[in-house]
């Protein structure tokens, strides 16, 4: 929906930091309807949660953390519905530490029920020296895999070790998404210094966040994919 914009902050929650907070869509405000999950329910333009977009996931341990911050539930491996309340709902796919692009395209598969796709991808790529035209075919195979349409690849964070290569990948990352029609976002990008490396206020091991900076993840992904899945 083109001009939403949010913000959300994450409350300590039952496994994991749950999001809430409000969100604001065009040129109205949006109030609390109720609460479910830990998750605050919006309201937008007389449209309700009801009208929702399910989301898969595939990734590496980055994916991992930010679905349980979502979720509270452990998501390694093939993963089921987790998250059903909202307007953005994570319903399952394939997450994995330490996997690689060319993993994740070997085990994605269809995720029944998903309107759109998440890909979380590229931060193991980068220290075995793939090349980005290897990521880029494998990203391709893993849109393939899950059949959906509707693409959305995320940012890599920061990596200690590979500060400008990084910088690089994120930029051919999303010149790949303009050309293939796929949305892109950076849910990393509040915690990037100038030079690229990690805010040390969500530094966790030089290429995890710590807990603040996965809960602020969640929180940015989760208004990403409203901004650009919701009402599409």
């Amino acid at each position: 929906m083109s001009g939403l914009t949010s913000r959300r902050a994450l409350i300590a929650a039952g496994l994991g930091l749950m999001a809430t907070g409000a969100l604001s869509a065009c040129a109205s405000t949006s109030r609390v309807l109720s609460e479910a999950s830990g998750l605050t329910l919006q309201h937008f333009d007389d449209e309700t949660p009801g009208a929702s977009v399910a989301v898969a996931v595939v990734g590496d341990s980055l994916s991992v953390g930010v679905v349980e911050q979502v979720t509270g539930v452990e998501a390694s491996g093939r993963w089921a519905a987790a998250y059903q309340t909202g307007i953005v709902r994570l319903i399952g796919g394939w997450s994995k530490v330490g996997a690689d692009t060319a993993t994740m395209a070997r085990s994605a598969a269809p995720v029944t029920g998903a309107d759109a796709l998440l890909i979380m991808a590229g931060t193991n790529d980068l220290p075995s020296n793939v090349s980005f035209d290897e990521s880029a075919d494998n990203l391709e195979a893993i849109v393939s895999a899950v059949g959906l349409d509707k693409v959305i690849v995320a940012q890599i964070p920061p990596l200690i070790r590979h500060l400008d290569d990084v910088v690089e990948y994120n930029r051919q990352l999303v010149a790949l998404a303009t050309d293939r029609g796929w949305g892109s976002c950076d849910p990393w990008q509040r915690m990037r210094e100038a030079d690229g490396s990690w805010n040390t206020e969500y530094y966790g091991d030089g290429t995890h966040p710590n807990s603040a900076g996965y809960a602020l993840a969640a929180t940015e992904l989760y208004d990403a994919l409203v901004a650009q899945l919701w009402g599409s």
